[in-house]
């Protein structure tokens, strides 16, 4: 296994025993059975490897729906991927780290958003300005993120499908119609 995919699951292992604010470089190096200089030519920081190693668990369990046509399926299998992990999750909201984290998750969720409205907007044979898909993709970013931050809030006791609906209930139109409505004003 690389040295960087090692200090990933040595942080994910570490994190289901104890805070974040509890990791110091030298127990994870030692743990990872690397260097110092190792984990700083791998990342910035134990933050930095954190953020990742959760971005691969949304990627690995839920990137793939995050924005499709039916964004809500994306965000249900987050939140339920999030109660999966919730001693990583808990331990990490309740760290110094939790803005540098969620910070990442949120840069790297609207990469993911924003490929998938332009993909179902090529898909569609909809053309809309790259400004309008940034804002769509922001849109979507923010309801993501909020409801995330939500859910962190009230420490994971609501029920992820509940939520969902909840906010699905707001913003009941899909990407394609929203491409739609917004290429139509460009007429």
């Amino acid at each position: 296994m690389r040295a960087r995919e090692r200090i990933k699951q040595t942080l994910l292992e570490l994190l289901k025993e104890s805070s974040a604010d509890q990791l110091a470089v030298k127990t994870l190096c030692i743990e990872a059975k690397i260097s110092k200089q190792t984990l700083y030519n791998n990342f910035y920081g134990i933050p930095d490897a954190i953020g990742e190693a959760i971005c691969d668990i949304i990627d690995e369990k839920a990137g793939k729906y995050l924005a499709q046509s039916n964004w809500m399926t994306g965000m249900e299998k987050v939140l339920i991927l999030f109660e999966e992990n919730r001693d990583i999750v808990m331990h990490l909201w309740n760290s110094k780290w939790r803005n540098e984290a969620f910070e990442a998750i949120s840069s790297h969720a609207y990469k993911i958003i924003a490929r998938d409205i332009h993909e179902c907007e090529v898909e569609s044979g909809i053309r809309v300005p790259r400004q309008d898909e940034a804002i769509m993709a922001g849109m979507y970013l923010d309801i993501f993120m909020g409801l995330l931050r939500r859910y962190m809030e009230q420490k994971m006791t609501q029920d992820p499908k509940q939520l969902v609906r909840i906010y699905g209930a707001v913003l009941d139109k899909d990407t394609t119609s929203g491409l739609k409505r917004i290429s139509e004003m460009y007429k």
